[in-house]
């Protein structure tokens, strides 16, 4: 009997689904794809860094939704939700006042006269004529130089309050228009595009640039020359869902975006559109943007479309959805339709300044001292060969570990090591031409099967620079950052004054290291999740290849890709035999670091070769 009600149960919320389902919506959506890649990857000019974390609200609560920017005359002017136009200064924005106020705002195409305040209607979005239907969602326009106005209507088919309706159905309702002051006409430029939401003027009035919000693409309308009337792709693949387009004051163009798509959910959606039309229906669209992250980002075009510059807010603190930018040069207005004020930043380089002038000079003066120790030495010594190859090292580099261990595995091979701390290597190992770390009259290891040999590089491209970004990133922000460091170094030197010195520079070197390596917390981050997926392929090889007690490519030793995979684990396993525990035990934070991966399978594979490899042996010169 239960389990007829259980069966009876599940037929009837099957049933109720399909019904569901099978309700019609307002929306039709189609399947389409923004590229067969991917969502592009945070590499490159798309970087992470936290520029836009540390701008400025303007007019914070007073304000809401400023989404365009104009400047004329020493003030910028941009438009609010509750209809009015406001301006302020530019180069003082202490204070704004309200020029005139729409409430009607969706009236179509507006000109306000600035001395008289007058409110004129140049295109009626209800009854725009000429055969036109009616304007659901005028969003952009460009003004040239002889008066005429190109615009955008986003959707014809949703409007204003029904934005999410477009971005679900995501078919071709969008358009562009030319309006004509002078006779009073319009006509239709383009029709078919997808979410037509931002557009740009560009050089020379040769061509328009117009942001297709649900293709993640921006599309360019030639207006002059033997192209004129025909369109291509400008760029295509953005990061995000794109908005407004501006220019940017090195000839290219900015980009906003009201959402990203770096976690794959839009991608992952515009290929279902069963499951689009299921979420509008459900009301779920709030559960959506919940998973889509506040991750606010800008981007820079250059005059080919390709990206070249990316200014972040990668958790949200300021910036979580952009749709525009006006670059005043040494100054970035964002404004966002969401936002409850204006965001104003500066990259402020002059500021680093003395910090990389701190960190350069020494390095310099450093280098220049190496060359002149190296011609001194030949001068004197002649070019003689040396007895036994040396190795030039950094002695906590997991890299130069990763040399060292290769040396010890090749039988009968004899060497010295001369270790020395960051910034003191540079005038020794110039001093022999070379670079850290760097092996005199030798070879290391014969060449490997495909299989190792790929994964090293993997260890070596992936699992090395940011396995020293987390290591780094957690040391110094330890308050016993000195202190870890002198844990690290101490195996490797002597505390003489060379020692003592570098201690006493740790705020510098700790500023230089952090500048250098772009440490911050979005990059701890991404670091975390390219660590975390070398050591997920290191599990999967462990567990094909006989878990613990087998080697990562099964092979019946230790291989290239063993000895990578564990030396370049090291910052974040801290083995005991390199001295690691030292490390471990001086910080909470380095401990939890080094437990969170000490307890994977992978984790316990590269302590089990430390082991078997024994206490690291440093052979210096007698």
């Amino acid at each position: 009997m239960n389990g007829r009600i259980c069966w009876l149960a599940l037929a009837s919320f099957v049933a109720a689904v399909s019904i569901f389902v099978a309700l019609p919506t307002s929306i039709d959506p189609i399947a389409y794809s923004f590229s067969d890649e991917g969502p592009p990857k945070f590499i490159g000019p798309l970087a992470l860094n936290e520029h836009l974390s540390k701008a400025r609200k303007l007019f914070k609560d007073e304000i809401q939704g400023p989404e365009a920017f104009a400047t004329t005359d020493g003030y910028v002017y941009t438009g609010l939700q509750d209809g009015r136009i406001i301006r302020f200064d530019r180069t003082n924005p202490a204070s704004y006042e309200t020029i005139v106020s729409c409430p009607d705002a969706k009236k179509g195409i507006l000109s306000i006269d600035l001395d008289t305040r007058r409110v004129q209607i140049l295109v009626n979005a209800h009854q725009p004529g000429n055969g036109i239907a009616p304007l659901t969602f005028v969003d952009d326009l460009v003004v040239l130089s002889n008066g005429s106005v190109f615009f955008t209507d986003l959707s014809k088919k949703f409007g204003y309050d029904d934005v999410e309706a477009e971005v679900m159905e995501a078919r071709p309702n969008g358009r562009l228009f030319h309006f004509s002051p002078s006779d009073g006409s319009l006509h239709t430029a383009l029709e078919g595009l997808h979410g037509a939401n931002g557009v740009c003027v560009g050089p020379n009035e040769e061509f328009l640039l117009v942001a297709e919000l649900t293709r993640a693409r921006v599309t360019r309308y030639y207006l002059k020359g033997p192209k004129a009337g025909t369109v291509d792709t400008f760029a295509q693949n953005l990061p995000g869902l794109p908005d407004n387009i501006t220019p940017s004051s090195r000839g290219g163009y900015w980009v906003g975006f009201g959402a990203l798509r770096d976690n794959g959910v839009l991608d992952m959606m515009a290929g279902l559109p069963w499951l689009r039309a299921l979420v509008y229906k459900s009301k779920l669209m709030a559960s959506i943007k919940a998973l889509v992250q506040k991750h606010g980002m800008i981007v820079e075009l250059d005059a080919s479309g390709q990206i070249v510059r990316s200014l972040h807010d990668p958790n949200g603190v300021v910036v979580t959805s952009s749709t525009t930018v006006l670059d005043l040069g040494d100054t970035f207005l964002i404004g966002s339709y969401y936002a409850p004020y204006i965001t104003k930043m500066s990259l402020d380089l002059k500021r680093r300044y003395p910090l990389l002038v701190a960190g350069l000079v020494p390095t310099v003066l450093l280098s220049v001292a190496g060359r002149i120790i190296g011609l001194g030495r030949r001068l004197l010594f002649g070019f003689r060969k040396q007895r036994i190859p040396t190795l030039f090292t950094i002695g906590f580099s997991h890299y130069c570990d990763k040399v060292r261990w290769a040396l010890e595995l090749i039988s009968g091979y004899d060497f010295e090591e001369r270790p020395y701390l960051p910034l003191v290597h540079i005038p020794m190992v110039l001093a022999h031409t070379g670079v850290i770390p760097k092996l005199l009259h030798s070879s290391i290891l014969p060449p490997q099967q495909k299989d190792i040999e790929e994964f090293e590089k993997l260890c070596d491209d992936k699992l090395g620079p940011n396995a020293r970004i987390l290591a780094y990133g957690h040391i110094f922000s330890s308050r016993r950052g000195a202190a870890l460091v002198a844990s690290m170094v101490l195996p490797f030197t002597s505390p003489g004054l060379v020692l003592k010195t570098f201690l006493f520079c740790y705020p510098l070197v700790r500023q230089v290291l952090m500048f250098a390596l772009n440490i911050n917390e979005s990059r701890v981050a991404v670091a975390f999740a390219k660590v975390d997926e070398v050591f997920a392929e290191a599990n999967r090889r462990l567990a094909e290849n006989g878990g613990g007690r087998g080697y990562l490519c099964g092979t019946a030793a230790i291989s290239a890709a063993d000895l990578a995979f564990a030396s370049l684990a090291y910052p974040v396993v801290f083995p005991p035999e390199l001295g690691g525990e030292a490390v471990v035990e001086s910080s909470p934070e380095v401990k939890a670091l080094a437990e969170k991966y000490r307890n994977t399978p992978a984790g316990k594979y590269v302590l089990r070769l430390y082991k078997e490899r024994g206490p690291v042996q440093f052979r210096r010169r007698k």
